[in-house]
């Protein structure tokens, strides 16, 4: 790229990875709540198996404890779900803060045409047309590729609000006028 509009040296922290963490979750919920919908089915078809294997003995008793199981099974898949994504997440966050590769120091240089890194063993370019949105977070700015893919800008290194707002707006405006001209 020649003449950066922008650019921007940093060294990344395991804190500043929290917010792609929670975007790339909120990308595995829908997910997870398959699977809930995929167990509730597999539950209501168990039933209606039972109930015409034993058509002839429909007791309020064995319909009670069936009834008791499959909410029990929906309740556990359900509380499953939740504990493996809040550990995963915590796990994700302890791994990239302890990671020496992911926590180098790196560069960007933004101009019109896209976003260049660099960290002192690779370097890659973006075109803007390869970026889907940006997404302040609490303790980043993500411009985001796809779901679960983001270049992630600590707020700590873009400073004040005012100017997180700024960089949003301008990395905003590239990505539109590169879907324009596509």
């Amino acid at each position: 790229m020649s003449e950066p509009s922008l650019k921007l040296s940093f060294k990344l922290k395991g804190e500043d990875f929290r917010g792609y963490i929670k975007k790339s979750d909120q990308s595995a919920r829908s997910v997870s709540y398959s699977l809930l919908a995929f167990t509730f089915f597999l539950a209501v078809v168990a039933l209606y198996l039972f109930v015409l294997t034993n058509i002839q003995s429909i007791d309020m008793d064995n319909l009670t404890r069936y009834g008791a199981l499959v909410s029990l099974t929906l309740i556990m898949s359900g509380l499953y779900i939740m504990v493996s994504r809040w550990l995963k997440r915590a796990l994700q966050t302890r791994r990239f803060g302890k990671n020496p590769a992911v926590l180098r120091p790196i560069s960007f240089e933004i101009g019109a045409t896209g976003l260049s890194t660099d960290d002192g063993l690779s370097k890659s370019w973006h075109d803007w047309k390869a970026f889907e949105g940006v997404e302040v977070t609490d303790d980043s700015v993500l411009l985001i590729l796809d779901p679960l893919r983001s270049v992630i800008v600590p707020r700590r290194v873009l400073g004040e609000e005012e100017n997180v707002e700024k960089f949003k707006t301008h990395i905003e405006a590239f990505i539109t006028a590169a879907q324009r001209s596509a």
